[in-house]
């Protein structure tokens, strides 16, 4: 790909066009759109924030509830960040890596204690996330929910043994 341009690939699915559909250009010729394997189509329905896709294609494959993104998004990742407790439960129970990082270092209790989720943190912390793991930059989930003055987060870490 030149240098400055972009795939067109993700707006193409941002406006509900399938992979391998055959698109009509402006001048009249046809343009295919490649087929995608699940993995690719999991990354770009996680970058568009689409659920229902995610979630789809989960059900479909629970072996794709490790995929991570360009920048080290796991659809369990996604669901941290969305709230979205469904696809979370869905991810966990395929065997997601309640722990897996981002390439900042960001864990999804980390995200979830950001964006002030207590219930989603009390589901993370139930089926295994380190309570203590710290961003690149040495950050843990107390210290962000103390950044936020959440107490109810700040209570529930450190019920869980959470230290800063």
């Amino acid at each position: 790909m030149a240098t400055g341009t972009k795939s067109h690939r993700p707006r193409l699915l941002l406006l509900g066009l399938m992979p391998g559909l055959a698109l009509s250009g402006a001048l009249g010729c046809r343009t295919e759109v490649p087929q995608l394997d699940q993995t690719q189509q999991l990354i770009f329905a996680l970058e568009a924030n689409n659920s229902s896709e995610i979630e789809a294609l989960l059900r479909q494959n629970p072996r794709l509830c490790n995929v991570k993104t360009q920048n080290g998004r796991t659809p369990l990742l996604w669901a941290a960040v969305r709230g979205n407790q469904e696809v979370a439960e869905l991810a966990l129970g395929d065997g997601a890596d309640p722990n897996a990082r981002t390439d900042a270092g960001w864990t999804p209790l980390l995200e979830t204690v950001g964006y002030r989720d207590v219930e989603m943190a009390r589901l993370l912390l139930a089926r295994g996330a380190d309570v203590n793991a710290k961003t690149n930059d040495g950050k843990t989930a107390l210290d962000v929910a103390k950044e936020n003055d959440d107490q109810a987060t700040i209570a529930l870490l450190s019920e869980h043994g959470g230290i800063e």
